[in-house]
């Protein structure tokens, strides 16, 4: 978000809700809270306001590029142990984003003349924080995934019952017993997040959003209705109204690697399970044939090799060793060879 003081442009009642133009929003609120009380108006000194919210990232971060002529940074002491308050809102949407971040660094700092300096805040969810200031060591017996983590996030990291409740939280499949060893919190959710699967076998995602935090399966989240849909193609008009489904400059950042997708187990893979109370073996493989797609496309086709052996399907490209303890597998058990 550019800072609307050097647009030109305006909301009308009739647009849209949402943006039209890159000044269409409404800055009610960009405040530094410092660690003994003082507070700092940014809303006039900020240059651009950037908030992510991202489905691999546990929490939410952002930036803040300032064009400083008062010596925030010094004259208020800024070391780390801010809060940064937003309240933005889009037009006609009534259902502002209202969130106290933590501030965490300052980078790319550069004086651009004797009293005039630029450089970036950059902020995060007090979670992120306080997760990497705490270890926890705990042992769950008979729960599911789903529960482990909201468990995590009430006792573990003091998350509000709103923050918790707003998002989209899905139940997952299978009874657990597992022991989490030494982790930070958030890194004990991402963890566990990898053993966590739906009634029809498809994955979870842990983030948050706008609404708070959200563990969901892919199933899910694909049976959202689309908001909009965009096209690369040119722009029609030099009105912003007509080209807003236009997407003039489209960037792939990674395209396929076979070499490296083999490696991380994409097209097959391999698990050897061996029972620690019952001192048994077993073993399973991992097939995307099995698995439910989110659209009608493999990764990769059938296409044999010289051997007559086709990429998708190879158990071989990597094996996966993974201890248990089931005292009892055929009624409560873990369950391994359904995790990614």
């Amino acid at each position: 978000m550019s800072n609307p003081a050097t647009s030109n442009t305006s909301t009308t009642p009739s647009n849209p809700p949402g943006l039209i133009y890159s000044g269409d929003y409404y800055l009610k609120a960009l405040t530094i809270i410092t660690s003994d009380g003082q507070i700092v108006d940014l809303k006039n000194n900020y240059i651009e306001l950037n908030i992510y919210e991202d489905l691999f990232a546990a929490c939410m971060t952002g930036t803040v590029l300032m064009g400083d002529a008062l010596d925030l940074v010094a004259n208020f002491k800024l070391h780390g142990n801010e809060w940064l308050q937003i309240e933005v809102d889009k037009p006609s949407l009534n259902k502002p984003i209202q969130k106290v971040f933590r501030i965490y660094k300052i980078g790319k700092r550069d004086f651009k003349t004797a009293s005039l300096q630029n450089y970036i805040i950059y902020f995060c969810s007090e979670e992120m924080v306080l997760s990497s200031q705490r270890f926890m060591s705990k042992s769950y017996k008979g729960m599911i995934i789903s529960d482990m983590v909201k468990d995590i996030m009430l006792n573990q990291l003091g998350v509000s019952s709103n923050k918790s409740s707003n998002g989209l939280w899905d139940k997952t499949t299978g009874l657990f017993n597992i022991i989490v060893p030494r982790m930070n919190p958030l890194e004990a959710i991402q963890w566990l997040s990898t053993r966590a699967y739906s009634s029809t076998g498809t994955l979870f995602f842990f983030f948050e959003n706008r609404d708070g935090f959200n563990f969901v399966s892919y199933e899910t989240l694909a049976k959202i209705p689309v908001y909009q849909k965009y096209y690369k193609i040119p722009k029609l008009t030099t009105n912003a109204q007509d080209n807003i489904n236009s997407v003039n400059y489209l960037q792939i950042v990674q395209d396929f690697d076979i070499l490296s997708s083999g490696r991380y187990g994409a097209f097959g893979s391999s698990i050897i399970t061996y029972d620690l109370v019952n001192r048994k073996f077993s073993g399973a493989q991992f097939d995307p044939n099995q698995f439910t797609l989110l659209n009608d496309n493999l990764p990769i086709n059938s296409t044999k090799n010289r051997f007559n052996s086709p990429i998708l399907g190879n158990s071989d490209y990597l094996l996966k060793f993974y201890p248990t303890a089931d005292s009892d597998p055929k009624s409560n058990g873990s369950y391994p060879e359904n995790w990614l």
